[in-house]
């Protein structure tokens, strides 16, 4: 019927027109097609020799690189390799530790060692020094312990470490190692008879106050900057500690520790310094043994130089017959 050709003829207009429609943009996306070489895309009037603008070229150069990197990085990552940079500052790490002096850094690590076991929840008491248990009882560790705990873990003993190394390694890089381990024992001792009498079970602190007062008593007035920018003469340095522990602990108590360092570093800055300076003996010298184990000698090998062969004759007939003109 008529009604069903106009609808057919209609419906044929409106698919030619959509084809026409397809046919204009895949024209129009042919025109416009781009060409990928390496990770840059090139348009086809770029290969037509219109030559593109500097800021597009620039802007689209960092593109890639952004996406280079980071695809790089993700290939990294999921072959392990991104772990280089731990690594890297773990190596650093180890080089700086290996750094510092030996009978410093054998104090150190004894110090990160209880360290380790105070966060783990081992209890304090296990470390502290008690005289009736460290000799009556047998437990022999406890001096050992206590002159490497420094107590919790907070940034208190994150500033006591620092002085430790600091000061540690001056009083080690003057005396040498042997005599600085010879140093350690002696306020060792001498700290277990002033804790014994006083009733105070740790010796760390106390340890690094008396390195500190033998350092200040070497060269006592060179100036020196604390806390806060404030300039001291480097002999106040262990009573300016002891006044800043007491106010941070709140406590008179905190400068315990610092009396007891100050006065058996004394006893050692004496019979160490002043007393051979004054033409005595030095009493608390390092044995050799202790120096030999620490500081082994270097033998130099004298290498014998070779003469060559007659040179001795000729000086043996040289010498005879100087003997016989002397006599002639």
């Amino acid at each position: 019927s008529a009604t069903e050709k106009f609808k057919v003829s209609q419906l044929g207009t409106h698919v030619a027109m959509r084809g026409l429609v397809v046919m204009a943009c895949l024209a129009g996306a042919a025109g416009r097609r781009t060409l990928k070489v390496g990770s840059s895309p090139i348009s086809m009037e770029q290969q037509r020799g219109s030559r593109p603008s500097s800021l597009s070229t620039t802007a689209g150069l960092r593109a890639v690189q952004g996406r280079t990197a980071t695809a790089g990085g993700l290939a990294l990552a999921l072959r392990g390799g991104a772990e280089e940079k731990k690594k890297d500052a773990g190596n650093a790490l180890s080089r700086g530790f290996g750094e510092i002096t030996p009978t410093t850094r054998m104090w150190l690590l004894g110090c990160l060692v209880m360290a380790t076991l105070t966060l783990v929840g081992v209890p304090e008491e296990l470390f502290l020094y008690e005289w009736r248990r460290t000799f009556l009882m047998g437990q022999f560790w406890r001096p050992l312990t206590s002159a490497c705990h420094l107590g919790k873990v907070d940034m208190g003993m994150a500033s006591q470490i620092y002085f430790l190394v600091s000061y540690g390694q001056e009083m080690e890089r003057s005396d040498g190692s042997a005599q600085h381990l010879m140093f350690l024992v002696t306020q060792s001792v001498l700290l277990m008879g002033l804790a014994s009498l006083v009733g105070f079970p740790s010796l760390a602190r106390s340890l690094i106050a008396a390195s500190i007062y033998c350092c200040s008593r070497r060269e006592p007035m060179r100036p020196m900057e604390v806390q806060f920018g404030i300039r001291i003469e480097y002999w106040l340095l262990p009573y300016v500690n002891m006044i800043i522990d007491c106010l941070q602990s709140q406590s008179a108590m905190g400068a315990v520790p610092h009396v007891l360092g100050i006065l058996t570093g004394h006893v050692y800055h004496f019979y160490s310094v002043i007393w051979p300076k004054m033409g005595g003996r030095r009493y608390l010298a390092a044995p050799g043994v202790l120096k030999a184990a620490y500081e082994p000698k270097v033998e130099k090998k004298v290498k014998k130089v070779k003469k060559p062969k007659g040179t001795e004759k000729a000086a043996s007939k040289a010498g005879l017959k100087s003997k016989k003109k002397a006599k002639a």
